[in-house]
């Protein structure tokens, strides 16, 4: 008699490729994310639209690569909510730098390098800190409005303005990251309670005794 054979869902392998996923398809929802923000973006809104973006991307990877650690499958969905979150604002940051090089080369006449430091230079004075952070914390403290204009009868009738800056940037940013980070942790977290159970009696994965 053979015994009853149980295939491994949790191998190495399974563990390393669901990571490097995460990881990968977080920045491409980051990416995705921060193009789609040009045509429509809604503040309060977008959190959760960068959210789905990143589980559809995601979705194939728990599907092939989830495994049975509710705990793992949390930590990659955390990873995954991170990258959007970082690859989300780097685009930014990458476009201010391009944009405030190319400035500093034509008006100041130097090179790129120069230039580049420069720029670094500017966010350090500016806020301190240097890098993305010190993007996101100049961003912050500019009085940069979102208008939305209410049309009635095809003429504007109201426009709204909403100031995300100061205290209120810094709550609306650790909103942003609380919906990224916590909600693709808990995709993750349940999608591993639910993996043995939708898999058990897959004969892929549980093979009954022979005699």
């Amino acid at each position: 008699m053979k015994s009853m054979h149980l295939m491994s869902s949790s191998a190495p392998a399974r563990y390393i490729i669901l990571a490097i996923a995460s990881i990968l398809t977080g920045m491409l929802a980051g990416f995705i994310g921060y193009w789609l923000g040009q045509y429509f973006y809604v503040p309060f809104l977008y959190p959760f639209v960068l959210l789905v973006i990143g589980l559809i991307l995601y979705f194939p990877s728990l599907r092939f690569f989830g495994t049975s650690s509710s705990l793992f499958n949390a930590f990659c969905g955390f990873l995954l909510g991170l990258m959007i979150l970082l690859a989300f604002h780097y685009v930014g940051y990458s476009l201010f730098r391009e944009k405030n090089i190319n400035t500093f080369e034509i008006s100041r006449g130097v090179d790129q390098g120069t230039a580049s430091q420069a720029v670094d230079s500017f966010l350090q004075k500016e806020t301190g800190w240097g890098g993305l952070g010190g993007f996101i914390k100049y961003e912050n403290s500019q009085m940069n409005p979102y208008v939305y204009y209410m049309v009635q009868s095809g003429r504007v009738a109201h426009t709204y303005n909403i100031y995300l800056h100061g205290r209120t940037g810094w709550a609306y940013l650790a909103g942003e990251a609380a919906v990224l980070l916590i909600g693709s942790a808990l995709i993750g977290f349940f999608s591993g309670k639910s993996f043995l159970s939708a898999y058990a009696c897959d004969k892929n994965i549980i093979r009954p005794a022979k005699f």
